[in-house]
């Protein structure tokens, strides 16, 4: 399916993908979305600033992880907001918004705890 079908309940998706898998694997059907400190090839990373971003090069290679997960059968459907140069815990950004915590609304997000999304299908 393609990645336009994702529903951000939580406000955190800044960027939609659909990278398709490398090859077959354990996790074959799931999908995942990376925080937007982690490098996805021909997708600028902003480690949650917006000058960062503009002043540096998309990434030729993806992170090991992302590929690690494609090789398994994943599919990265997006980028997730991250906090200024990852620097704090909270996950609130003044840039990009601070996403919603699902299981506690009245609640910051966290921060770098959740670099990799683990999803099912989407």
């Amino acid at each position: 399916m393609p990645a336009t079908n994702i529903q951000d309940h939580s406000g955190s998706l800044l960027t939609t993908l659909d990278l398709k898998l490398t090859a077959h694997g354990l996790l074959d059907g799931l999908t995942f979305t990376a925080k937007d400190n982690i490098d996805i090839a021909g997708h600028r990373t902003s480690y949650g600033s917006p000058a960062w971003r503009e002043a540096h090069l998309p990434p030729v290679e993806n992170a090991l992880c992302g590929d690690q997960l494609l090789a398994e059968g994943e599919r990265c459907v997006g980028k997730v907001v991250a906090d200024e140069f990852t620097y704090s815990l909270d996950g609130e950004s003044q840039f990009f918004g601070t996403p919603r915590n699902a299981k506690a609304p009245d609640r910051i997000p966290g921060g770098p705890s959740d670099q990799l999304h683990l999803s099912g299908p989407v």
